[in-house]
């Protein structure tokens, strides 16, 4: 039961991820000076570290718990690991700016493979 409820669940989780990658990338320009923000990120910090996080945790807990196929766990490891590197490249920007530069793309990535995983569910559960 618990299974069958987590699978179902699974590619809404994903999608759940995508739109909070979306919420980031407002939270972050709405806090940029040069888009009228006052330049305080706190708020994109603390949706990153914790919500985003935990959403991440869940998705890959659901996969496993749903007894997901191995594309779908792959997945959902990539975003939790993609995830950790997100979290890790902002504070370089002191020692290595360049890799603190990724910061960006990689959320581009991280949007993409949710929003795969979202897309690749929602196939599935109705064939």
């Amino acid at each position: 039961m618990i299974g069958s409820y987590a699978r179902r669940l699974h590619p809404w989780v994903a999608g759940v991820f995508a739109l909070g990658v979306l919420l980031q990338a407002f939270l972050a320009g709405a806090a940029m000076p040069q888009l009228g923000g006052n330049g305080d990120f706190a708020t994109h910090r603390e949706v990153g570290y914790t919500v985003m996080g935990l959403i991440a945790l869940v998705l890959l807990v659901v996969a496993g718990l749903g007894r997901a196929d191995r594309v779908q766990i792959w997945g959902s490891i990539a975003v939790f690991v993609l995830y950790i590197v997100q979290t890790l490249l902002p504070p370089l920007r002191g020692s290595s700016p360049i890799l603190a530069a990724l910061h960006p793309a990689n959320a581009i990535v991280l949007f993409g493979v949710a929003a795969w995983l979202f897309g690749r569910g929602l196939r599935a559960s109705t064939s």
